[in-house]
């Protein structure tokens, strides 16, 4: 339509111009109104988080942030339950000395086992240990590494046996693991460890002693012959033991630390034993990853077990892009649309708006929500807050602000074909960036016309060299400024003068020109009279969806030879009698059947009953009744047909046997759906719509549907309740009927 309007304009332009030439009248006076430009602008936006959670028996930990671009601004570790950790514990690990074996030769000098006193000094689990040794390439058998019982009176191991493992080691002399096959909690006192098999010859398993500067030079050794041998000290074999102590530390006592972000932060002692905290708060670090890793460090160098509760803050920024709208003599609407994904726990959002900006509100999928943010006019700032960020919703922030004044210094007004158009931004210009768009006599942009300029640059300048053959008459000029948070336009008009000249040449084109307009624009009006009819039509057919459906009272489906319902539903609290009503109708009905003999045929009644106006559609198997206030219009009575044909298709064979059971035929309903649209009459709710496409008519339908809920303090609405008169309204029902098809709109039964 609004094609038509300018092609019809044109062409009044286009005669007015042919008899411009003869009368010699300055024919353009247009006049310049409602022209605007879009500026991009980035706006960066704070969102802040907050991450706990409790770990338990743990040597280190690290706390997972949303993404490497979140900075950490408060850090509170609770550290309890701290206590020392499985540790490697060297009782002797230095060879000075030669070899203790296991062998055998003769009965006499055969030896079966080696032993070194473990002194425990305080209870300890022991879950293995290391030894020092190595075994012959001859080796067949398999002996056992042992923790046993201590001999007090000899010094000796006796045969109480805590721990075994069978013994790992390989043919080249080193330290081995020998990992019991259970840990065993010792309590304080001596014990032996011992290297112990029945071996033949051909066996032999070597261990490292030191006899030259032991570390405990007190602890006993003992060989197995056929016996324990007496204990003897001063040379005992390598061992170091796997244990772990019943030890609990404070923090203060050990220099605990944590390492962060590259620093060392000391854990001080807390109010309950064993236990610590570390509190950082004014931070502003990048961590630059995706985790908080905290090693735990300490004098002892020993590593410890503990419970860690971590609470932290976050902060990031966030960019959006927005952009500004700027039109003479309006205010410039700005429109910020944020992309907002809530992370953890306590989210939230923060702008600084600029200073200028006014009327500042926000919506969540398309629904003012202001009043449920916090705008801070004094700090010129905009708080969305955890409890009203919605996942997956659409945010807008919009707001205005006034026009910017600068100045444009013009020194010509008057132009003839061909001459130089040059003016400048008043001095001393305000940085920022410069767009001129220049608009013909006929309200066309010249598209060469537009440039752009910022200043602080070289020049202010704005030129431009008209057409030798131009339109005559006003020339509008716009000038754009923008820098970042001002906008506004200044505006100016220039003339141009064409003397009269004309050739035949050129009068015949124009006469040609302008009959060929005239020829298009009775073309398209034409074409617009006949889409203005489809429109109507289509309103009207809307328009009777609509009334068909409010006008709906009653639908049953009966099994025609036994004229039994299988499927019946009620529109109206109106009391109706289904049964005398079947009855009726059947009545009617064959009487009808046995004067035009059409059984096989599909036929519609349509009568009154007790104000009432009842179609009985008569098919196959089945028959129809449906009672309704008004006659419906021509397209009911085809979903009808529609109808009728899908309960053939999906029902036939319940029908061709049907015994009664009517729980086949539930499904009917959903076919009522299809065809009818009987959801329009359903209590409804609101389902989210993901990446659904609403346009602004359904947008405002969900708001009067939210407001309708909100008011009735229900979780459902009804259809009738949103629609803003009483007769349908064909856009308000097109979009109805649309979200009901996008599943947005869904029946609560």
């Amino acid at each position: 339509m609004k094609y038509s309007k300018r092609i019809f304009f044109l062409t009044l332009i286009l005669i007015g111009f042919v008899l411009g030439f003869f009368s010699q009248i300055n024919y353009s006076k247009a006049q310049v109104e409602g022209e605007s430009l879009a500026f991009p602008v980035n706006f960066t936006m704070e969102e802040f988080t907050e991450s706990f959670d409790s770990l338990d028996n743990v040597t280190s930990f690290e706390i997972p942030l949303p993404s490497s671009s979140w900075n950490l601004t408060n850090l509170q570790l609770n550290f309890s339950n701290i206590n020392l950790q499985r540790e490697i514990k060297p009782i002797e690990d230095q060879h000075h000395g030669d070899y203790g074996n296991i062998y055998y030769t003769t009965p006499s000098k055969r030896t079966h086992g080696l032993g070194v006193q473990i002194n425990l000094t305080e209870t300890t689990r022991i879950f293995g240990a290391y030894i020092y040794g190595y075994k012959s390439p001859e080796t067949t058998e398999v002996i056992q590494v042992q923790i046993r019982g201590y001999n007090d009176a000899e010094n000796k191991p006796n045969d109480t046996i805590y721990a075994f493992t069978n013994i790992n080691v390989s043919l080249i002399p080193g330290w081995y693991l020998q990992t019991f096959n259970s840990s065993v909690r010792l309590p304080k006192g001596n014990y032996y460890l011992v290297l112990f098999g029945i071996v033949s010859g051909g066996t032999d398993y070597y261990w490292a002693y030191n006899e030259d500067d032991p570390k405990d030079p007190n602890l006993y050794t003992s060989k197995y012959t056929n016996i324990w041998n007496i204990g003897v000290q001063n040379a005992p074999y390598l061992y170091k033991l796997i244990q772990k102590v019943n030890k609990s530390y404070n923090p203060e006592e050990i220099n605990m630390t944590a390492e962060i972000n590259g620093g060392s932060y000391d854990i001080l002692n807390s109010t309950n034993p064993y236990s610590g905290i570390l509190s950082i708060n004014g931070l502003n670090w990048n961590i630059n990853d995706t985790n908080l890793h905290v090693p735990i460090k300490n004098d002892l160098d020993i590593e410890l077990n503990f419970t860690i509760d971590y609470n932290i803050k976050l902060k990031n920024y966030l960019p959006s892009n927005a952009s500004v709208l700027i039109e003479a003599d309006k205010d410039n609407i700005w429109t910020l649309p944020p992309k907002i994904t809530k992370y953890f726990w306590n989210y939230s959002i923060k702008f600084y708006y600029p200073s200028n900006w006014n009327d500042l509100m926000v919506f969540r999928d398309g629904v003012n929500i202001s009043s449920l943010v916090y705008i801070d006019p004094l700090e010129k700032s905009l708080l969305i807050t955890n409890d009203i960020i919605i996942n997956g919703a659409e945010w807008n922030i919009t707001a205005t602000s006034p026009l910017f004044n600068f100045g444009l210094d013009i020194r010509r007004y008057e132009y003839e074909p061909g001459q130089e158009l040059r003016f400048l931004i008043d001095e001393p210009p305000t940085p920022g960036t410069y767009t001129l768009k220049l608009y013909d006599p006929v309200h066309l942009p010249i598209d060469d016309a537009q440039q752009t300029i910022s200043l602080p640059g070289e020049t202010n300048l704005f030129t431009y060299t008209f057409d030798t053959h131009p339109l005559e008459g006003e020339y509008h000029a716009y000038v754009y400024f923008f820098d970042g948070t001002n906008a506004g336009v200044e505006t100016a008009t220039f003339i141009i003068t064409v003397p009269f000249t004309i050739d035949p040449l050129t009068l015949f084109l124009i006469i040609l020109a302008s009959v060929i307009v005239i020829s298009v624009t009775i073309s398209i009006v034409v074409s617009v009279k006949k889409h203005k009819r489809k429109i109507e039509a289509y309103k009207e057919e809307i328009f009777n969806k609509c009334m068909d459906i409010l006008n709906l009272n009653y639908i049953m489906v009966s099994e025609k030879k036994s004229s039994l319902n299988v499927y019946e539903q009620v529109f109206t609290t109106q009391k109706l009698d289904p049964t005398l009503i079947s009855g009726f109708l059947s009545a009617i009905h064959s009487f009808g059947i046995e004067l035009t003999n059409t059984d096989d045929k599909t036929q519609t009644i349509k009568l009154e009953y007790k104000n009432s106006k009842v179609l009985m559609s008569e098919f196959k198997d089945f028959r129809i009744v449906i009672i309704m206030n008004e006659l419906p219009s021509q397209n009911f009575f085809d979903s009808i047909s529609n109808l009728a044909f899908d309960i053939e298709l999906y029902y036939s064979r319940y029908l061709e046997n049907f015994r009664g059971n009517i729980d086949p035929f539930k499904g009917i309903e959903n076919l009522l759906k299809k065809h009818l649209n009987i959801s329009f009459l359903y209590p409804l709710k609101i389902v989210k719509s993901g990446k659904t496409k609403i346009s602004p008519t359904e947008k405002i339908i969900i708001g009067r549907a939210l407001e309708s809920m909100k008011k009735n303090n229900q979780n459902y609405f009804y259809i009738t309740h949103i629609m803003e008169v009483k007769a349908c309204d064909s856009k308000d029902i097109e979009a109805i009927f649309n979200l009901l098809d996008k599943n947005i709109f869904q029946p609560v039964i």
